[in-house]
């Protein structure tokens, strides 16, 4: 069987493709957090909550985040380029012919939102190409043994590192394969930790020299904390005995409110408003002498061990008041449609007062549900099958990224209430699984004829 002589076809295939689509949709799409990305980059800000790369990205290539239209074809192009280079690498692998690869590259674009999705301004969109990169350029390594792919590895994972910290899983399934397989594993080690230790000094440096402090995310007690705050109406005053006395009155208030509005403070947003529990505290520190900085960094640090506390005392109240309950709610996103919005191109910098929300027709809808759910159920049904069948070849390729996906999952549902974006890496993490295990069926296909 002949196969495919170039990978530029499958690029130049969806670079089409999003242009078709763009070109229908008179705009780019942009979800909640799009205004905040933007007014980042356009003021040349920081902040406690969003991770720092992707605003500098809109700054950088977006010319000042005025012509947003150029980091959007980036991402397209980006997208299209790691997609032309795995269907192309598939292909190459199981020998495929042009239809059979044009297959491989028809899943990529199957599933509606994931196209959508590829043209949003979001830091989870640029962060998935950069993810689906790391495998590709992993399963190179794997193929040629040469080390510039694994250096290149490492420059990938510290640019996801700066889009999403979360994307440290990347680093945490390189060190357990290192430990587990790589005779060089010292050295990877040490590679791991020089990527992760230059990503964490070069943020920290950079709030330090602007708010003189080393912690990008100051936020991140008070979030823990309002996790744990569904736990409020379980709370027992016999219970506020820490060691820090501080620690012991935020719990005695959070008794004392527990019949209150804000005791389920369940959506992050709200612990940002005036008239929060959180927000009034900090206003409580300023009122004693401090900044509104320092109010913020001690917050914080007093949220955080209030969190603490509260887990430690009801650990198996957590997880059947917060962890069940925002698993389900994964698991439902996973198959519920999410109305997204676009922004037409001549108000692309008002984003705020001319972005259109899109809802879908109640028969795409369906649709749309229908095809999302049979590709996972096909994904994971398949995948059993090559386990049980021992097809170590596929194994090889198909378990890291399953297992990016579980402990990406396991890390979102502990530490955030669900938002639609953070879906968005899963389901492209499974459209590459689909692609390999339907590259391997028409392999198989072909010499069982």
């Amino acid at each position: 069987m002949g196969i495919s002589k170039s990978w530029s076809i499958y690029v130049l295939l969806s670079l089409i493709f999003h242009a078709v689509l763009l070109a229908i949709n008179q705009g780019f799409w942009v979800e909640l957090d799009s205004p905040t990305f933007v007014d980042l980059a356009k003021t040349k800000s920081l902040s406690f909550c969003t991770p720092i790369g992707y605003p500098v990205f809109l700054f950088i290539f977006g010319i000042g985040a005025k012509f947003l239209w150029i980091p959007i074809f980036i991402q397209i192009v980006l997208r299209s380029l790691i997609v032309g280079l795995i269907t192309h690498f598939l292909a190459r692998k199981y020998a495929l012919s042009p239809v059979q690869s044009l297959i491989l590259w028809i899943i990529f674009h199957i599933e509606p939102q994931q196209i959508y999705y590829n043209s949003c301004l979001m830091a989870e969109s640029l962060l998935v190409s950069v993810c689906m990169a790391q495998w590709y350029v992993w399963q190179q390594y794997q193929l040629k043994q040469n080390k510039t792919y694994l250096w290149f590895l490492y420059i990938l994972i510290g640019l996801a590192l700066y889009l999403k910290p979360i994307a440290i899983v990347s680093l945490i399934l390189l060190t357990g394969y290192s430990l587990l397989k790589l005779k060089s594993r010292y050295k990877i080690l040490v590679a791991v930790i020089l990527v992760y230790g230059f990503f964490y000094v070069s943020v920290s440096s950079v709030y330090y020299w602007r708010y003189s402090t080393f912690e990008p995310d100051i936020f991140k007690g008070i979030l823990f904390w309002n996790n744990a705050s569904v736990l409020t109406p379980t709370l027992k005053k016999d219970h506020f005995l820490t060691k820090n006395p501080e620690v012991n009155t935020v719990l005695e208030r959070m008794y004392q409110r527990k019949d209150c509005e804000y005791a389920f403070e369940q959506n992050d947003n709200r612990i940002f408003e005036d008239s929060s529990f959180t927000q009034q505290y900090i206003q409580l520190q300023i009122k004693q002498g401090k900044t509104y900085r320092e109010a913020i960094v001690h917050t914080n640090n007093i949220f955080g061990k209030v969190a603490k506390s509260i887990v430690v005392q009801y650990p198996f109240s957590f997880v059947k008041a917060y962890i069940i309950p925002n698993t389900k709610e994964w698991i439902n996103s996973l198959y519920v449609p999410h109305n997204i919005t676009y922004l037409v191109p001549t108000h692309i910098t008002q984003i705020c007062t001319h972005a259109k929300t899109y809802t879908m027709h109640k028969t795409v809808d369906f649709i749309h549900s229908a095809v999302k759910l049979i590709f996972l159920i096909f994904t994971i049904v398949s995948t059993f099958v090559v386990i049980f069948k021992k097809q170590k070849n596929i194994l090889q390729m198909i378990i890291p990224i399953w297992l990016f996906i579980l402990i990406y999952v396991c890390l979102n549902i502990i530490l955030h209430s669900l938002e639609y974006r953070y879906i968005y890496p899963i389901i492209a993490g499974a459209q590459v699984v689909a692609v390999i295990l339907v590259a391997s069926y028409l392999s198989s296909a072909d010499k069982s004829v």
